[in-house]
């Protein structure tokens, strides 16, 4: 799943999901066990948006424009 699903409030780190024999769908989180809680800014660092940076138009003349990245905070968006 996109990074920014992961729920930073309980040091989630990645989020998947797997099908089953049964035909269900199960949501996997994977976490960092933490005594101290809270958020971590170490465990996420900056990915890729999901917003084009660049056209296709200005990607087929060979423009090169770097990547958008996105931040995780300690606030959980609405």
């Amino acid at each position: 799943m996109p990074k920014h699903i992961v729920d930073v409030t309980k040091q989630e780190i990645m989020r998947s999901v797997r099908a089953t024999n049964t035909g269900k769908l199960e949501v996997l989180g994977m976490r960092i066990p933490s005594k101290v809680g809270g958020f971590n800014q170490d465990y996420y660092p900056a990915f890729f948006a999901n917003e084009a940076s660049s056209t296709a138009e200005a990607w087929c003349n060979g423009t090169d424009v770097p990547a958008k990245t996105m931040q995780l905070t300690g606030v959980k968006a609405a």
